[in-house]
């Protein structure tokens, strides 16, 4: 005689299938948030490491002496209000590659560039967190010249002087204008990266 299968066991057998159905599917979606979160950092982190690797490429250009220009070659001065570092290059006669390790404000190529920070309370708000790069500054505020956005989720950027070597740190976020609500940076969802190098430039001195 065939044996029936009782209701219990129905509700039973599809009570441990529905459990295995959610388990699998949450594993499912862990991973995939996981693998979300993992390039969403990634994708900061390649940010701040291009704005480190562009400072690296330009600041030890840097070239001066302060007792023989009578001015400080770099400076961390702001910029109309917003963090900076403004640097003075010394510049082939081709504007772009290294020149001939003497200091002067009048030749063609040999200039001021800057890095300027547009910060959380940057006018108007598509400036904010952003990083603009200026090949050429030849005033303190950098007056109208042209400049590049190398960065625009950046949280924090600072530079300071010792000697002839800056230290930056700079931090990025995945969406900086994001309310905690929804995940404030360095949450899982919206993830912040926070870089420091050493850049070194041989040709600058203080005395």
């Amino acid at each position: 005689m065939k044996k029936a299968i009782t209701l219990m066991e129905l509700l039973i057998a599809l009570a441990v299938t529905s459990i295995l159905i959610l388990y699998f599917f949450a594993i499912e979606k862990i991973g995939r948030q996981d693998l979300f979160t993992v390039s969403r950092r990634a994708k900061v982190q390649n940010e701040v490491s291009y704005v480190l690797g562009h400072m690296s490429k330009y600041l030890p250009r840097t070239i001066g002496s302060r007792s023989i220009s009578a001015q400080d070659p770099v400076s961390t001065a702001t910029i109309s209000g917003d963090a900076a570092l403004r640097f003075f290059v010394d510049l082939a006669s081709d504007c772009s590659s290294p020149g001939d390790g003497q200091w002067s404000s009048t030749s063609g190529c040999d200039r001021w560039q800057a890095y300027r920070y547009r910060s959380s309370s940057a006018s108007p708000t598509t400036d904010r967190y952003q990083i603009w790069y200026y090949a050429y500054c030849p005033g303190s505020d950098c007056g109208t010249e042209s400049y590049e956005v190398i960065a625009r989720h950046i949280t924090v950027f600072n530079c300071t002087l010792t000697d002839n070597y800056v230290d930056v740190s700079i931090t990025g976020c995945w969406d900086p204008t994001q309310p905690a609500s929804l995940g404030a940076c360095g949450s899982a969802n919206n993830p912040s990266v926070t870089m420091n190098a050493y850049i070194n430039m041989p040709s600058v001195t203080a005395n």
